[in-house]
Order: C-alpha cells, then structure tokens, then sequence
C-alpha cells in the first residue's frame, strides 16, 4: 500500500500516487514487450549503445540473483517495467 512505502522510504502519498498513475494508469497498461529482446535492440542499434547495454546487464543480473525469471520481464520498448515503469538499473538500485 502506498502508505506503507511512504513510511518506510518517506516519499509522500501523493508522489507514489502521481508516479503510479502517470507510468502505468495504475497499473493498466505496463507493455508487454520482451524488455531483454528490446534492450538487446537498442543496444545494437546504436544511437542509445551503452545506455542500453548497462539496462541490459541489469535485467541479466536480475534473472541471475533470482529477482525474476526471463519471462517475467516484459515491458515497455524501451525496457522500462512494472507498475512504476522502473528500468532494470533501478530496480537493482533500489
């Protein structure tokens, strides 16, 4: 509950709330792209090279650490998932 989050990190409801809503219309709609086959795209495709490759290594190290599986990370096209639409580098940040 988005009480709880703000309790434990301290960011106010209304943020959470604001983000959650913005990035996914609450939940709604969250992509339903292969987030490892769309980074992989990116980053061969050049113009995004090391961004992309840095969001790729993270969705591995996702998988690898058990966070998820390959067929649970699906998202945007641009490899962004979840509720709040966090890249895979934020996810293993936070």
């Amino acid at each position: 509950m988005p009480w709880e989050v703000t309790q434990r990190y301290g960011v106010p409801t209304e943020i959470l709330v604001s983000v959650w809503g913005n990035e996914s219309a609450f939940g709604a709609i969250q992509g339903d792209y292969d987030v490892v086959r769309s980074l992989a795209t990116l980053a061969w495709e050049g113009r995004r090279r090391d961004w992309a490759e840095s969001q790729l290594i993270a969705a591995a190290q996702m998988i690898d650490r058990g966070f998820a599986t390959r067929d649970q990370l699906t998202g945007s096209w641009a490899g962004a998932m979840g509720q709040t639409q966090f890249i895979p580098t934020a996810y293993l940040a936070w």
